[in-house]
């Protein structure tokens, strides 16, 4: 079944928007009322966004960092503690630029970040990209091995795919591993500013999408690029590790699976 992405966006989706200016508030709600299928609720503080979690039951958070009495990044810890709501999809939008600040909502479950002062085509863009991973996840729940694979190709395929993941793509020569930290794949990539990104994506389908690009599975958690292999060491009787290398981090170390190591062993990565 191929990817249709007009029939898919019919979906309503539920956008809790978060912020303590009411004119940003408005702004908001003028740019998403055109779209349809978005029912949206504003609130103007993170006590007043909580409180929606079970009444409105929003799909998706847009979320001011810097809010009085309770911030956004506190907004986002109570809800990540409560898995209920683990699906819930969190953006911040904050005039916070610094990179220590953007990891820091990643680190606390936030799944992007969008900087101050914005266009309303970013905003709308991350929406609809939340829509195609969206329907990622759910081909990868409701299908088997095989037809997970015939319809993610489709997917994966599709021109309009848009999300972080193609982003990485055309970085792939950089890119030095995807690390799993379930719902998300976490991708490390060289000479980036901004030195990693969070994908709420699972491990099967970033194998999948990545198969092409020759990344290397060497342990249950990591996809390895063996361009940056540079040894196999051994820890103990059955425990090894990978070094690969960075130009921005110098040497990482990667745990090896038991059942990889004599791949790799016979392999020319090493």
């Amino acid at each position: 079944m191929a990817f249709n992405k007009m029939a898919y966006l019919k979906i309503k989706r539920r956008i809790l928007v978060v912020d303590d200016n009411t004119a940003i508030l408005k702004f908001y709600k003028s740019i998403l009322s055109y779209e349809p299928n978005y029912e949206v609720e504003t609130a103007s503080s993170g006590m007043k966004a909580l409180d929606f979690l079970e009444s409105f039951e929003p799909n998706i958070i847009l979320l001011d960092v810097m809010m009085p009495k309770m911030s956004g990044y506190e907004v986002c810890k109570t809800i990540r503690a409560n898995p209920r709501y683990n699906n819930i999809w969190i953006c911040f939008v904050s005039a916070k630029t610094e990179l220590k600040d953007r990891l820091k909502g990643y680190d606390i479950g936030g799944d992007d970040y969008i900087v101050k002062p914005f266009e309303a085509e970013e905003i709308m863009a991350k929406l609809k990209a939340y829509d195609i991973r969206k329907q990622a996840e759910d081909i990868s729940k409701s299908t088997s091995s095989k037809e997970f694979e015939k319809k993610s190709t489709a997917f994966f395929s599709n021109p309009v795919f848009t999300t972080m993941m193609y982003e990485v793509a055309n970085f792939k020569t950089e890119l030095i591993y995807i690390k799993t930290e379930s719902p998300y794949c976490r991708f490390i990539c060289d000479q980036r500013d901004d030195d990693y990104c969070r994908v709420r994506v699972s491990m099967k389908e970033a194998s999948h999408y990545f198969k092409e690009q020759r990344l290397i599975q060497v342990h249950r958690s990591y996809l390895v690029n063996p361009g940056m292999i540079i040894d196999l060491k051994q820890k103990s009787t059955h425990d090894y590790d990978l070094l690969v290398k960075s130009n921005t981090f110098g040497i990482a170390t990667i745990p090896v699976g038991r059942s990889y190591v004599k791949k790799l062993k016979e392999s020319d990565y090493i």
